[in-house]
C-alpha cells in the first residue's frame, strides 16, 4: 500500500515534467518558428469507490428427512463516490469485489446440517452476478415445518481508492488502497412437509429447428398423496420452447399417490439457431395436499435436441382462388446428407381463411423413402374462405420421418400462398312488405361484380331462422274462430330460388321472392343468405358465392279490444259490448270481430260482428247478445275474441285471440211481488191484491199472470193481464180466492207465474212466485144462542109492559157503545153487540118501528136503539 508521502512525490515529479515540456515547446517555437519537440503527456487522478454485494436464495424450500441443495446467488452493484470523468479501468478497479468467498456461517438453531464448506467465488465485477453456489444440507427427519433463518457470510477484498496515471504511449500506472471486507446476510429457509418429486427419465423426438413430443417421467418420492396436480414445463433458454413457441406450457395431471411415477408430456421444439447441447428445463408442480393446502415444488432436468435434417421448398404452384378450392403443389428437396424413411409432409394453414381438404386447417401426404438430394412433388387440396383477400397467407410445411437408426424426427418449413382473384356479386338493394304473422314479396337487386360473365346463373335466398320462410309451401291446418273457418297458406320453405340465366359482369338483376314471417317472429333483422350459382364461359361450375343481408319484418298487424262491459245474469239474455282498435301501422278492410269461445251455459245469439274498415289507430264498437242458461253459476268468465280482416293485398287474415273477462251475475227475478194481507174464513171468498214491480232493465209486454191454488183453496178468477210494464214500474193485479168449508185454519200458499214478451219479442215464462193466504177460525158467540133468544123474549115482554119505565133511547145508545168497545172479538165475528143487533133485526120485521140496519164496520156501526 502506498503512503501519502509517496503520492506527493509522484505528483510533484509529474508537475515538473509537464512544465518542462511546455517551456521546451514554447522556447523552440519562439527561437526558430518550425519543428516539433517530442514530449510525454500524462493524465492522473484518483477514484474512490466500493463493491456492494447482495446474496439471494431464490428457492429456499427444503423437506424434512431429505438432502437438499440451497443455491445462493451473489450480485455486485458497485458504488463510485468520486465525481468527474475517470478512466473506465480505474472505475472497474474501484467497484469490483475480489477474492469473494461464501459460507453458511451459522444455522441459528435450524434443524439443518450443512455438508458443504466455504466456497471460493473469485472476482465479481460491478453489475455482474455469480451463482448458483450450491450448499448441500440435510434436514432432520423430525424437523417441524416452518421458516428458519441462517447466516451466510461473504468475505471479499475491494479497492477503496484507485490512483492512476495514463501516458500518451498507452501505458498506465495504478496504485490502490485495498481493504478486506466481510458481510453477513440473514437468509430464510422454509422446511416443507410435502410431496417431493424426481425426474427419472426424459424422452423426446425434438430435433434442431423442429418440434416434437417431450415426455418427463416423474416420481412422487414423498410420503403424501396429492391431488389436482398441474405441471408446467419452462425452458430456460429462448432456443428451446414449449407449446406454440412460448417459453412454457401447462398440463393437468390430477391425482398422484406417494411413490407413483407419472409420464407428463408436452409439445416442445427448438429454433434453427439451437445447438446440440443440454437445455435446462424447469418442471413446476402445483398441487393440493391432504389438508387442502395449495403448494408448489420445482425440479430441474435437461433436454438435448437431436441432429437436424435439411429440406428446401424448390417450387410452389397452386390454383386456389379467393373463396375457391384448388390444388397446392410443392416441390421439396432433401438437402441433407442422409436418406430417410417413412417420410410424410403436412401442410398447415396459419390463418383461418385458408383451409385444407374438406375445411380443416391441415392436410398430410405420405412420401416414404427419401434419398439425399432427391426432390419430391407433394400436392394438397386447399381453398380459401369468402373473407380471404389477395395476400400471401403463411403455410407451415412439416416433414416427419425416421432415420436409418429408426429415430423419429420432424422438420418444419414455412412458405406462403396468395389466392387468385374471385368472382364477386353484390346485393345493391332490397325491399319487402313482409309483416310479422303475414307474408309478402321480397325484392332483391344483385349485381355481378365480375370479373367474368356467367351462364345458367340462379340466385337462392335462404333463412337460417325458422321465423322467416319463402314460397307458399304445403297447405296449413285450418283455423276455426267461432263459426268462421280460415284455411291459411302453407308454412313455406326455408329457401327459394330464382333463375337469372346469362349474366354479364356489371349487370344488375332484380329478383322477386314470396316470403313470410311466422307469428313467432320478432321485429329484428333476420339473416338471409343470397347465394349465386353459375357456370363460366368454359362451362365449369364456379364456386357458389353467398352474400348476407338482413330482413327485418314489419310490425305485426294487431288489434286492441277495450272497454268491455257486460250485463249477463243467470237464466237471462244479456249483452257483451266493447271497442276494437286497429293498433297496427297499416289500414285493414272488412274487419269482423269473432266470438271464439266455447263456454258452457253461454249461448251467443251471433258469433260475428262486422265493423268495416279501420285505419291505424281507428276504433269501432261491437255488441253481442248472449244467453245464459238457468244451469249456469254466477261468476267471472274468460272469453276469446278474434279479429278477422283483409290485408293490403285483400287476403283474409286472423289476429291472435284476445282474452276478455265478463261476469255472470246471479239469477234475478223478473218481478218483485208485494201482496196485500189475505185472510178468509172457511167457506168464504176474498179478493187478493198484489203489487208487481218490473226488476228487469227492459220493458216487458203482454204480461199474463196466472194464479195456481191447491185444496182447500180455489179460484174462479185466476188470471190477470198487463199490456206492458216498464223497468222499475209497479202495477197491481187482483185475484179472487175461496176457502172450502172444511178448511183448517192456517196459512196456505198460492202460486203465480208470468208469461211475457221481452224486447226481442221472445215469449218467456217467469219463475213461480208464492203468495201466502191465511184461513182463520169462524167467530163463536159469547153466550148460547137459545139463552140469547129467551132473554130477548123476556126483555121484549117486559119492555112492552114496562115501557114507560124503560130508559130512553139516548141512555140505551150510550150503554150500547160501552158494550161495543168491550167487544174484543175480531172484525166480522158475532160478538155481544153483533148478536144483539141480529136479534133486533129479526124482531123488527114485525115491529112498528121499522127495519133495523145491518151491522156496519168500525165507528159507523149503528146500534139497534137508533130506531124507534
Amino acid at each position: 500500500m502506498s503512503s501519502p508521502w509517496r503520492r506527493g512525490v509522484v505528483g510533484a515529479v509529474a508537475t515538473v515534467v509537464f512544465l518542462s515540456v511546455v517551456i521546451a515547446v514554447v522556447g523552440i517555437g519562439l527561437g526558430s518558428g518550425v519543428g516539433v519537440v517530442e514530449a510525454n503527456e500524462t493524465r492522473s487522478g484518483v477514484v474512490q469507490g466500493s463493491a456492494n454485494l447482495d446474496v439471494t436464495l431464490p428457492d429456499n424450500r427444503v423437506a424434512a428427512g431429505e438432502t437438499d441443495t440451497l443455491e445462493f446467488f451473489i450480485a455486485n452493484d458497485g458504488e463510485v463516490e468520486s465525481t468527474g470523468e475517470h478512466p473506465s479501468e480505474a472505475i472497474d478497479r474501484a467497484t469490483e469485489a475480489r477474492s469473494v468467498r461464501i459460507d453458511i456461517d451459522d444455522t441459528r438453531g435450524a434443524p439443518i446440517d450443512v455438508r458443504t464448506g466455504e466456497q471460493f467465488v473469485g472476482t465479481i465485477e460491478d453489475g455482474e452476478s455469480s451463482g448458483p453456489h450450491a450448499f448441500e444440507v440435510f434436514v432432520e427427519e423430525d424437523a417441524d415445518p416452518g421458516e428458519y433463518t441462517i447466516d451466510v457470510e461473504v468475505t471479499y477484498r475491494d479497492a477503496q481508492f484507485v490512483y492512476y496515471t495514463y501516458y500518451d504511449d498507452g501505458d498506465a500506472d495504478f496504485d490502490e488502497d485495498v481493504r478486506e471486507r466481510s458481510e453477513t446476510f440473514r437468509m430464510t429457509v422454509e422446511v416443507e412437509d410435502e410431496a417431493r418429486f424426481e425426474v427419472t427419465n426424459v424422452t423426446h423426438d425434438v430435433g434442431i429447428g423442429g418440434t416434437g413430443l417431450v415426455e418427463f417421467e416423474v416420481e412422487n418420492t414423498g410420503s403424501e398423496d396429492i391431488d389436482d396436480v398441474v405441471a408446467t414445463a419452462t425452458g430456460q433458454d429462448q432456443d428451446f420452447f414449449f407449446g406454440s413457441g412460448g417459453p412454457s406450457s401447462e398440463t393437468f395431471v390430477g391425482e398422484w399417490e406417494a411413490g407413483e411415477t407419472k409420464t407428463i408430456a408436452f409439445r416442445g421444439g427448438t429454433t434453427p439457431e439451437a445447438i446440440r447441447t443440454f437445455y435446462t428445463v424447469t418442471l413446476d408442480l402445483e398441487y393440493d395436499t391432504e389438508d387442502g393446502e395449495r403448494l408448489a415444488r420445482s425440479v430441474r432436468t435437461a433436454v438435448r435436441p437431436h441432429p437436424a435434417h435439411q429440406f428446401r421448398i424448390e417450387e410452389l404452384d397452386h390454383s386456389i382462388g379467393v373463396d375457391e378450392s384448388g390444388t397446392l403443389s410443392l416441390e421439396i428437396r432433401n438437402a441433407g446428407s442422409e436418406s430417410i424413411q417413412e417420410a410424410s409432409v403436412t401442410a398447415t394453414a396459419q390463418d383461418q381463411d385458408v383451409f385444407f381438404g374438406s375445411g380443416g386447417p391441415s392436410s398430410e401426404t405420405f412420401v416414404g423413402e427419401w434419398e439425399p438430394g432427391e426432390t419430391r412433388t407433394v400436392e394438397f387440396r386447399a381453398g380459401t374462405t369468402e373473407e380471404a383477400i389477395e395476400k400471401f397467407y403463411a403455410v407451415d410445411v412439416d416433414v416427419a420421418y425416421r432415420t436409418a437408426d429408426d429415430e423419429a424426427f420432424e422438420r418444419s418449413l414455412r412458405t406462403g400462398v396468395q389466392p387468385l382473384a374471385k368472382q364477386r356479386y353484390q346485393v345493391v338493394d332490397m325491399d319487402h312488405d313482409v309483416a310479422v304473422g303475414d307474408d309478402g314479396v321480397l325484392e332483391i337487386q344483385v349485381r355481378n361484380d365480375g370479373p367474368w360473365d356467367v351462364n345458367e346463373a340462379a340466385v337462392t335466398v335462404s333463412a337460417a331462422d325458422q321465423a322467416i320462410v319463402f314460397g307458399s309451401g304445403t297447405a296449413g291446418e285450418p283455423i276455426t274462430a267461432g263459426e268462421f273457418t280460415f284455411e291459411p297458406e302453407g308454412t313455406g320453405s326455408p329457401t327459394s330460388e330464382a333463375f337469372v340465366g346469362e349474366w354479364e359482369a356489371g349487370e344488375t338483376a332484380t329478383l322477386y321472392y314470396r316470403s313470410g314471417a311466422t307469428d313467432d317472429a320478432l321485429e329484428r333483422n333476420y339473416t338471409v343468405d343470397v347465394t349465386v350459382e353459375s357456370r363460366d364461359a368454359d362451362d365449369n361450375d364456379l364456386t357458389p358465392r353467398t352474400r348476407t343481408v338482413g330482413l327485418r319484418p314489419l310490425p305485426e298487424q294487431t288489434f286492441a279490444v277495450d272497454d268491455i262491459e257486460s250485463s249477463l245474469h243467470v237464466g237471462e239474455d244479456g249483452t257483451l259490448e266493447g271497442t276494437v282498435t286497429n293498433t297496427g301501422e297499416r289500414p285493414v278492410e272488412n274487419v269482423v270481430v269473432l266470438y271464439d269461445s266455447d263456454v258452457a251455459n253461454l249461448f251467443p245469439r251471433e258469433t260475428q260482428y262486422a265493423v268495416g274498415s279501420l285505419d291505424p289507430g281507428e276504433s269501432a264498437d261491437f255488441r253481442y247478445r248472449i244467453g245464459v242458461s238457468r244451469d249456469a253459476e254466477a261468476g267471472p268468465r274468460q272469453l276469446e275474441l278474434t279479429t278477422r280482416y283483409r290485408n293490403h293485398r285483400g287476403e283474409v287474415r286472423l289476429s291472435d285471440p284476445t282474452d276478455v273477462f265478463a261476469t255472470v251475475q246471479p239469477h234475478r227475478d223478473e218481478f218483485a211481488l208485494r201482496p196485500a194481507e189475505a185472510t178468509l174464513e172457511p167457506g168464504e171468498t176474498t179478493r187478493i191484491a198484489i203489487e208487481i214491480e218490473n226488476t228487469y232493465d227492459q220493458t216487458l209486454r203482454n204480461v199474463r199472470a196466472k194464479l195456481f191454488t191447491n185444496s182447500p183453496l180455489s179460484s174462479d178468477d185466476d188470471e190477470a193481464f198487463l199490456t206492458e210494464i216498464a223497468p222499475g214500474e209497479t202495477e197491481t193485479i187482483v185475484f179472487e180466492v175461496s176457502a172450502s168449508g172444511g178448511a183448517v185454519a192456517k196459512t196456505y200458499p198460492v202460486s203465480i207465474d208470468f208469461r211475457y214478451d221481452d224486447e226481442r219479442d221472445e215469449t218467456k215464462l217467469s219463475d213461480t212466485y208464492r203468495v201466502p193466504v191465511e184461513v182463520v177460525e169462524p167467530a163463536d158467540p159469547l153466550v148460547p144462542l137459545w139463552l140469547v133468544v129467551l132473554l130477548l123474549v123476556i126483555a121484549a115482554a117486559a119492555g112492552w109492559r114496562y115501557r114507560e119505565r124503560l130508559p130512553d133511547r139516548d141512555q140505551l145508545r150510550e150503554e150500547w157503545e160501552r158494550l161495543r168497545r168491550r167487544d174484543v172479538r175480531s172484525e166480522g165475528e158475532p160478538g155481544i153487540t153483533g148478536t144483539f143487533s141480529r136479534l133486533f133485526d129479526e124482531g123488527s120485521e114485525s115491529g112498528d118501528e121499522g127495519d133495523l140496519p145491518d151491522e156496519g164496520d168500525g165507528d159507523d156501526t149503528e146500534s139497534p136503539f137508533d130506531h124507534r
